[in-house]
């Protein structure tokens, strides 16, 4: 009876392992940190740091392109595992004049946040968003 549940608790834990590699790969798969828009060897900032953002910091360090200066994060202070120097879009201002990708899957949201971002003084033509999906759903674009 032990021997079966050890083999059954095993297996269910082979499986959620893979189901967990699976689901990050496809999240690694679908979004592509938009490469031919920083330049290669330089700095960046990434403007989130939910999944897009993470994501975008892991493909940095995986092929060294290019040096996360920091991660911006309205929650930053509650961020607690994340490779990178984090900061508050306040402090924004006060880095250095660095390309920020916003890592935000919506159209709609990344535009409110280019917003916010230009109504508090930072350069537009810094600001990088695009359509990050390879998949495209067709919601809230």
């Amino acid at each position: 009876e032990t021997v079966f549940y050890e083999e059954m608790l095993r297996l269910g834990i082979q499986q959620y392992i893979q189901e967990e590699r699976t689901a990050s790969e496809r999240l690694f798969e679908r979004f592509i940190f938009p490469w031919k828009r920083v330049e290669s060897g330089g700095k960046v900032i990434i403007y989130g740091a939910g999944a897009i953002g993470r994501l975008f910091v892991k493909q940095l360090e995986a092929t060294k392109y290019a040096e996360v200066h920091a991660v911006c994060d309205k929650r930053y202070e509650e961020i607690h595992d994340i490779n990178a120097r984090l900061t508050g879009p306040d402090k924004l201002c006060q880095l250095p004049d660095y390309p920020i990708v916003i890592a935000i899957e919506k159209k709609k949201t990344a535009d409110e946040v280019i917003e916010e971002l230009a109504a508090k003084g930072i350069d537009c033509g810094r600001l990088i968003w695009e359509e990050y999906s390879r998949e495209q759903t067709g919601q809230d674009k």
